[in-house]
């Protein structure tokens, strides 16, 4: 029995070490493509061969191999410090391999891809194992918990929406007027006044604008809310055990009940713009879904992290602020001079919000390759903001 879970375990790691190789390289091709740096790439350069990804494979056994030898002769290891060797000696053996058995495939491609990874690796490793759970189960024990609570977590929802517009005269329509006002006042001083719209192409810049400011309202309200879900509800956290997730899952439900209507709006104000739904909608799932992980991650960790220090809304705020103007919003992100377009590769939003506009926008499908970077990112982000949070639940009370 013991034996059985030994390999159980062993194999669950490897898979996990593999998917942050796998998500190293994707981030590396992204690099690649979409930054002109380096050789020009020719014709016959793949960016996923196959071969590529069963080195990768091969590398993870090779290196758990390798580990246990050490071990075996005396070398003393935490599971998380054996992880990150593995994880490290695994990105040396696949660069290595893939330089010598893949020749077509990018030079530069391999060294964005052992960055990433050997940056990658703590950030699954080391950094969770430093914030043990309180109670020192694993990540899947608490999700199993969390899904018990599930009617709960609906309950809570609907109550908190419902509730929020009972009693207001015009009810839900509160939750589209004010955004829309706030976009029709910026749409109309930056195209008339600022001129913006005669940059961007044949559409009509309020639609251009609306594409990027509805995912952005979900993504301010879901921070901002976030940050503040578990510190507003001191009494109940008191007195009621429940997973304490639930409360930051609510806030993201709300926030996105919210920008649905606040997307029917947009789409009444593109159809008298002259801009139809179209079927490549099919796509808007996927986005909100790759945001959805990444907005919860940042929740998470804020939401904890504000009980332990209270400034964290207002420099939320601060952020939030800054971030709205330096993302491609109410511009286009050919606007950034050169020399600060390093700030759109350092930005998930920024591909994020280019993949709605040409969905939403100009009828087309989004350029996966530039959603690469934001999924392996926020998969990361929602993994260590999950294990941050359940490390500091038990101890909300006291903070609080």
């Amino acid at each position: 029995m013991i034996k059985s879970q030994i390999r159980v375990y062993t194999l669950l790691s490897s898979l996990k070490m593999l998917a942050v190789l796998v998500g190293a390289m994707l981030v590396a091709v992204q690099t690649r493509l979409k930054y002109t740096y380096g050789k020009p790439l020719g014709e016959d350069y793949q960016a996923h061969p196959i071969g590529l990804y069963l080195l990768m494979a091969l590398s993870v056994v090779v290196a758990n191999f390798i580990i246990l030898i050490l071990i075996r002769v005396g070398l003393k290891l935490t599971v998380a410090l054996r992880q990150l060797l593995i994880l490290w000696l695994a990105t040396a053996a696949t660069t290595g391999l893939a330089w010598l058995f893949i020749p077509a495939l990018s030079q530069l491609q391999l060294a964005y891809f052992a960055g990433a990874a050997v940056l990658f690796a703590p950030c699954v490793t080391v950094i969770p194992a430093m914030w043990k759970g309180s109670d020192g189960e694993p990540v899947s024990f608490h999700l199993a918990k969390l899904w018990s609570y599930r009617v709960l977590l609906l309950i809570w929802l609907r109550y908190n929406i419902l509730a929020r517009y009972s009693q207001a005269t015009l009810g839900i329509l509160w939750i589209i007027l004010l955004p829309l006002a706030t976009s029709g006042v910026l749409a109309f001083v930056f195209s008339e006044f600022l001129r913006i719209g005669v940059t961007t192409s044949d559409v009509p810049f309020v639609t251009f604008f609306l594409a990027a400011l509805v995912p952005w309202t979900l993504f301010q309200q879901s921070i901002t809310k976030g940050s503040t879900s578990i510190f507003n509800q001191i009494g109940l956290i008191i007195q009621v055990y429940f997973p304490r997730e639930i409360l930051v899952l609510v806030t993201l439900g709300e926030a996105l009940v919210d920008v649905f209507f606040m997307f029917l709006a947009m789409l009444l104000i593109n159809a008298i713009s002259g801009v139809w739904p179209n079927w490549f909608y099919l796509y808007l799932p996927l986005l909100i879904l790759i945001q959805g992980v990444f907005m919860l991650g940042l929740m998470l960790f804020l939401g904890s992290l504000s009980v332990l220090v209270r400034d964290i809304p207002q420099l939320v705020g601060v952020v939030m602020q800054l971030l709205f103007y330096m993302s491609p919003i109410l511009y286009p992100a050919s606007f950034i001079p050169e020399r600060y377009r390093f700030i759109l590769a350092i930005n998930p939003l920024v591909p994020l919000f280019q993949a709605y506009r040409d969905v939403i926008v100009y009828a087309k499908t989004p350029d996966f390759s530039t959603l690469y970077f934001p999924l392996v990112v926020s998969i990361i982000v929602l993994f260590m903001g999950y294990v941050y949070f359940k490390s500091k639940e038990d101890g909300f009370a006291d903070r609080l």
